[in-house]
């Protein structure tokens, strides 16, 4: 995890995607809060949620291939929102209940594109 102050008021956190998950039904079956639940429990608290794709998002939203690289797209009200959650994973990761499928918008503010998973290196330590 990566904490970065940004200011007084504002902080950036850096985390696999489960810690940011805003769903209860996902947190009863984990028996316990994620960080932006527990952050937003407080009424004077907004938080960011930023979800980076780990699967192709052509499927979701047609378009994608053209937006610049990097890119943020907000997700309320559009393709990407609407988009079950589980439309953000490969298929091979692993199967999320149906209880779990929920709209994208519900879980995360936004999408950080970073281009076609196909053109991403990765580097192992």
């Amino acid at each position: 995890m990566t904490l970065i102050p940004l200011s007084l008021t504002r902080l950036l956190i850096t985390s696999c995607s489960f810690t940011f998950i805003r769903w209860d039904a996902f947190l009863s079956i984990v028996k316990a809060s994620s960080l932006v639940t527990l952050l937003e429990r407080n009424p004077r608290v907004k938080v960011l949620n930023i979800w980076t794709n780990v699967t192709s998002l052509g499927p979701i939203q047609e378009d994608v291939d053209s937006w610049p690289v990097p890119s943020l797209a907000f997700v309320r009200g559009t393709p990407l929102g609407l988009s079950n959650f589980a439309s953000y994973f490969p298929p091979t990761v692993f199967d999320i209940p149906p209880d779990l499928r929920a709209p994208m918008q519900d879980q995360f503010d936004a999408v950080l594109y970073l281009g076609p998973t196909t053109t991403w290196t990765f580097q192992s330590r």
